[in-house]
């Protein structure tokens, strides 16, 4: 429908609105959840390296310990072993009392200065011996600085958590007054949508309505006629029953065959009032889906033109085979018959000057579409004009002689049936093609 397509920017506008916030929510969330990963690698490397670090000093330290402690060991046993040695000697030679006067004093001199390396290894011993026990305290307090390390590191990670739940609650609060928005807008757009469609969908009824009375209005004079001629023989056929009766000459014959003339002009009236009727109707609730004789559509549509026709000289060629004319097309029949008669009364005033004047219609329907083609003996339509031609008030006529809504209306009542209505470039006249297709099975009937 027409509303829908002035609508639609303003739809397309809305869902670009809506796709921006979820882009901008999306970047966002992008954002912090990179800043949150590289926050935390960055933490995570302050609180390994320095862990690391303090573990190879600790297992440095500890290799050096074991090998100072490893080569004195050796030393130091190996020194006091051949001490042992030699003061057992020195038992064993010097058992007596004549130490002084014995020989081997100068070895026993010897033997107390390797004494006096083993007491000075001892001291050296024991110096690392204290060396060790400072490596000890040096190994504490690395062991010290790497729980600080490990207390520091772990407080960070709680502290960066702590930092992260509030991100992170920062971006659910984000997301939630997003989808509000979104929520929301989506409402309110939803009503003001349902609003303006209302108010379209009213304003097109009302041109509608507006139109149909002012093509009443263009064919009121050829009305007029079509009524007046079928009350003239109603009045002249009266008057000679009149006369007959006053006269005391009654001739039945006369009397039947002039009240079979008064009969048949009733129904010509009839017919005129029901064409006013279906161009004047301002419901569609009325107008249901029904099936219509194409024969009796077209009629319709011809029946108020005729003498506007007839008056100006134009010929109405009507071509249709047999099935054609036989078969039911199930439609909307009144805005079909308003539709073609707004077709048919833009032909009249592009043709009503021109020396030779025709209108054709051609019917076709098959299984697959419904087609006609009003073709007249006009030149075709301005390329400029032809693509304005369905814009609402577009009209090329004088003022105060069109509306510029026929063309529109038919457009849309085309349209809502689910056809399209096109001008055929390709003829060398003007020709409107209506094309609707034939959805379900049972939407038309071929008499057989």
């Amino acid at each position: 429908m027409k509303s829908n397509k002035r609508l639609s920017p303003y739809i397309t506008l809305m869902s670009a609105l809506f796709f921006f916030l979820i882009c901008i929510g999306a970047w966002v969330t992008c954002t912090v959840i990179t800043e949150i990963s590289q926050n935390s690698l960055n933490i995570q490397n302050e609180f390994i390296s320095p862990r690391l670090h303090f573990q190879n000093i600790s297992l440095a330290i500890s290799d050096l310990e074991t090998n100072i402690i490893s080569k004195q060991s050796l030393e130091i046993k190996r020194e006091r072993q051949e001490l042992i040695k030699k003061i057992s000697r020195i038992n064993q030679d010097f058992s007596n009392d004549s130490l002084k006067n014995h020989p081997l004093k100068k070895d026993f001199m010897t033997y107390l200065n390797d004494f006096s390396k083993f007491k000075k290894l001892q001291i050296k011993n024991k110096n690392i011996i204290r060396k060790l026990a400072q490596l000890k305290k040096i190994k504490l307090l690395i062991v010290n600085m790497n729980e600080y390390s490990n207390l520091n590191g772990m407080e960070k990670l709680n502290n960066f958590s702590i930092l992260n739940q509030k991100k992170i609650s920062y971006l659910l609060s984000f997301f939630a007054v997003i989808l509000m928005v979104a929520l929301i807008g989506s409402f309110f757009f939803r009503r003001l949508i349902n609003c303006t469609h209302e108010e379209i969908t009213n304003k097109e009824a009302q041109l509608f309505n507006n139109s149909r009375l002012a093509s009443l209005g263009e064919m009121a004079s050829g009305i007029a006629h079509e009524i007046n001629n079928p009350l003239t023989i109603i009045s002249g056929n009266a008057r000679s029953v009149k006369r007959m009766i006053q006269n005391g000459k009654i001739d039945q014959e006369a009397i039947l065959k002039s009240l079979t003339r008064v009969d048949e002009t009733v129904r010509r009236i009839s017919k005129i009032i029901k064409g006013m009727r279906t161009v004047a109707r301002q419901s569609h609730e009325a107008d249901k889906m029904n099936y219509i004789q194409l024969t009796e559509l077209i009629d319709d549509s011809l029946f108020l033109c005729t003498e506007k026709y007839n008056a100006s000289g134009i010929d109405i060629i009507i071509d249709m085979d047999n099935d054609t004319k036989k078969a039911e097309f199930l439609c909307h029949h009144i805005r079909i018959s308003q539709a073609l008669v707004a077709i048919l009364n833009n032909s009249f005033d592009a043709i009503e000057e021109l020396e030779t004047k025709w209108i054709k219609i051609h019917v076709k329907i098959d299984l697959k579409s419904f087609e006609v083609r009003v073709t007249d003996s006009g030149s075709g339509i301005p390329t400029n004009i032809a693509k304005n031609i369905f814009n609402p008030f577009y009209t090329t006529k004088e003022v105060g002689k069109g509306t510029g809504l026929g063309m529109s209306i038919t457009h849309s009542i085309v349209t809502d049936h689910g056809g399209t209505i096109t001008i055929d470039r390709s003829s060398p006249n003007t020709c409107f093609v209506i094309n609707i297709p034939i959805i379900a099975e049972n939407e038309v009937k071929i008499a057989s």
